[in-house]
């Protein structure tokens, strides 16, 4: 006896409301990276911290800096470089352009990099997640990627 499987209202609703999701979050996180990519130098200060000692490592300067009277008076590291040394060296290659072109070429790496964690991600992910699972998956990691 064969069954036939019906595909209850409430997993419509679910994929009417992750096609929703999608797309709205989708195109929010599109706007915000051609944003990003037109007007680079305006994204933070965390980009700014790496070139600077991107550009230190390739002209021979010290990478660390020593921290200021009492620790951190005012809170904050002042745009101090607090990361291990291969990073700005990697990172040294872009010290001979612009900020801007170096932050843009940043963008694209880790736009790259976000779009390889998805498709390892998703091959990774079993069987029986199935497609709506995945998704849904999808639909987390770009909002995330879109607030952050």
């Amino acid at each position: 006896m064969s069954r036939i499987r019906q595909v209850p209202r409430l997993t419509r609703a679910r994929w009417c409301l992750l096609a929703l999701l999608l797309a709205v979050l989708g195109g929010h996180y599109v706007v915000l990276e051609i944003q990003q990519f037109a007007n680079p130098h305006a994204a933070g200060v965390d980009f700014a911290v790496y070139y600077r000692a991107a550009q230190r490592i390739a002209h021979g300067g010290l990478l660390y800096s020593s921290p200021p009277p009492c620790c951190f008076s005012n809170g904050t590291m002042d745009g101090r470089y607090t990361y291990p040394p291969l990073f700005a060296f990697l990172l040294s290659p872009l010290s001979a352009l612009s900020i801007d072109d170096a932050a843009r070429i940043w963008l694209v790496v880790c736009q790259l990099s976000l779009a390889a964690i998805l498709v390892v991600a998703l091959r990774a992910a079993p069987a029986r997640v199935g497609r709506e699972g995945v998704l849904w998956y999808v639909l987390a990691i770009v909002g995330s990627s879109s607030v952050l």
